[in-house]
């Protein structure tokens, strides 16, 4: 079987855990070059996967990377802060480019990789997974099939509470602290999380898979939050504990979307970290806050009682008939879905990308985000998501006129 040779740019927690386990799984992949600032993160990764990760050459320059290494496509996970600028780069010097979610917390670096992929024709994904859960699938075809009639509301949640070593880390080796050894005293950076002004700003993992069940995009945004001087859960950390945005789209639907990154929702009994509804004319789907029930609610008839109300949906992958490479994959199999698709994408230029996050779906999740965290800042203000496909205002490659 034909192989991609592929780089990876970042060795945090996520590439160590989730990215170079699935490239080194996925048969279309070849692992040839990763890069990191931080050697003892690197040297970790490899130890980590010794077993299997073969001969790859290690560099603390995406730029030497890039240049010298013997790869076609580049996984970038490192901080959305740093993601356009290293996709674009990885555009210009060539190679087809992945990376994880969020695509940006500024509309100009929305456009930046936006411009990249359409002037250099390359392939590009963003690695969202919760687009490709069996629940987000099933809702999909409820939809297309028209059984919910026209949509008129959705709503989704991001609640993702926080470990206390997510905000520090090693000067020297990269690992993550724990927030109380900073506050008497140990030498650390601060990580990621400080350059993430706005928990909405997470929002496209709700976007993405709301807005592929929907079918459609954000055109205006609102947003309200908590006090973001200071968090009332940890009141060190300058960040709204919650962000809630209203939003309209194209095809005249409301959207109620949360986020909150220090509410704790991962203990044993909480609700479920992902919440999702969508309302038509003729029915509704939700999904259950009990962590317990694998199966969503499903109220379907123009007077909401036929007998296939309540109907339940069972939106998790059955153990039973996935592979181990997907149950291992992580976040509950959901990993493998934007890996393997890029893969088969990379091999096959006529490849169906109906399910793909590529460049345009990818902003579209992004850009609502980002306007929400300004909206928040203006107490609510109103502002427009611009269009990033080519119209008549755009030609592909440039910027709208005016």
């Amino acid at each position: 079987m034909k192989r991609t040779k592929v780089g990876v740019i970042g060795c945090g927690p996520r590439s160590q855990g989730s990215t170079i386990k699935n490239i080194l799984n996925i048969k279309g992949y070849q692992l040839t070059a990763i890069c990191d600032k931080y050697e003892p993160l690197m040297q970790k990764t490899v130890e980590r996967h010794k077993d299997r990760i073969g001969d790859v050459k290690l560099y603390r320059d995406s730029g030497k990377m890039l240049k010298e290494a013997d790869i076609e496509a580049v996984f970038v996970v490192v901080e959305p802060e740093n993601n356009a600028a290293l996709v674009c780069e990885s555009l210009a010097a060539g190679k087809h480019t992945y990376c994880d979610v969020p695509l940006a917390y500024t509309i100009e670096d929305c456009w930046r990789v936006v411009l990249a992929a359409e002037k250099t024709g390359l392939k590009f994904l963003m690695g969202e997974q919760v687009r490709y859960s069996p629940r987000i699938q099933a809702w999909s075809r409820m939809v297309r099939e028209g059984r919910l009639g026209k949509i008129v509301y959705a709503q989704g949640e991001y609640l993702h509470g926080m470990g206390p070593t997510r905000f520090y880390m090693d000067p020297a080796t990269g690992e993550q602290i724990h927030y109380a050894e900073v506050l008497k005293g140990r030498k650390a950076v601060k990580s990621r999380i400080w350059k993430m002004k706005h928990p909405i700003y997470y929002l496209p993992h709700e976007l993405s898979p709301l807005l592929r069940v929907i079918d459609d995009r954000i055109t205006r945004v609102s947003c309200v939050g908590t006090r973001s001087d200071r968090g009332y859960v940890f009141d060190f950390l300058p960040m709204a504990d919650m962000e809630v945005a209203l939003m309209r789209t194209e095809k005249d639907a409301i959207m109620r979307m949360a986020a909150g990154f220090t509410i704790s929702t991962m203990q044993k009994g909480g609700p479920s970290m992902h919440w999702h509804h969508v309302m038509g004319t003729k029915g509704v789907l939700e999904q259950s806050r009990d962590p317990r029930t694998k199966e969503d609610l499903v109220y379907l008839g123009d007077d909401f009682i036929s007998p296939e109300a309540p109907a339940r949906i069972a939106w998790e992958f059955n153990p039973n008939l996935i592979s181990k490479e997907i149950r291992d994959s992580g976040h509950g199999g959901l990993d493998f879905g934007p890996y393997s698709h890029f893969s088969k994408w990379l091999l096959d230029d006529k490849y169906n990308l109906e399910e793909l996050l590529t460049v345009y779906k990818a902003a579209e999740t992004a850009a609502p985000a980002v306007l929400a965290g300004l909206s928040a800042e203006k107490n609510g203000e109103w502002f427009d998501v611009p269009d990033f496909r080519p119209n008549k205002n755009r030609k592909a490659g440039h910027m709208p006129r005016g």
